[in-house]
């Protein structure tokens, strides 16, 4: 596994990182996510240059790195890429980097694939939220796509506390992609269980968009 240092950010923390400092081995699972496993069954993606943002434990860098795609693994959180290394183990083509994906400089045209996963809800608002995504876009080449999944706001959120998420309508989120191919574009229900949480439900809108060329 390759580690990237970065600069850090004032706080070097997450508005879930208690999640990552949990006794559980592995809060999100290790299988990869739903478009990035349907992708890797799609099309090959190898010698993809591919951005996992906001990556977590790292198990969609994971995938796509044992398809062969060169994965640049981002995440604010030391503790999630502290699981990350420990899940993950020496993956070949993943560079781990500690860096607030919000304001990490970021060259134009450059990525082949980008994933959003779970990320884009924990922004401070709309604004935000469209900020980041005008962001990501940039970065993306012609022709290149994303993989964008996040909470929406047609189920409320059912966990109470401090971190309560930006939850937009999914037309909004499809609104972020105005200019760009929908290649698919779902809003459902995602039935989920963690580790210290029962049962639940979130409305998920999931976007595969392709940059035009």
């Amino acid at each position: 596994m390759t580690t990237t240092a970065s600069a850090p950010t004032p706080s070097g923390t997450t508005r879930c990182e208690e999640i990552y400092t949990s006794p559980s081995p592995s809060f999100w699972g290790t299988g990869p996510t739903s478009l990035v496993r349907d992708l890797c069954a799609e099309r090959p993606v190898d010698g993809l240059k591919a951005l996992d943002a906001g990556c977590g434990e790292g198990r969609n860098a994971r995938h796509l790195a044992r398809h062969g795609a060169r994965v640049h693994a981002m995440d604010v959180s030391e503790a999630a890429l502290a699981r990350a290394a420990s899940l993950c183990g020496h993956v070949p083509h993943v560079t781990w980097e500690r860096a607030d994906i919000t304001t990490r400089p970021l060259t134009d045209d450059w990525y082949d694939l980008v994933v959003a996963y779970s990320l884009t809800h924990w922004l401070d608002g709309p604004a935000a939220v469209a900020a980041l995504t005008g962001r990501l876009r940039a970065a993306t080449a012609p022709g290149g796509l994303h993989l964008y999944c996040a909470f929406n706001a047609r189920v409320p959120y059912p966990h109470t506390g401090t971190q309560q998420p930006t939850l937009l309508g999914h037309q909004e989120h499809l609104d972020l992609y105005a200019g760009w191919e929908i290649v698919r574009a779902t809003d459902t229900d995602l039935h989920d269980e963690h580790p210290g949480e029962g049962p639940h439900i979130h409305s998920m809108t999931r976007i595969v968009a392709r940059r035009p060329r």
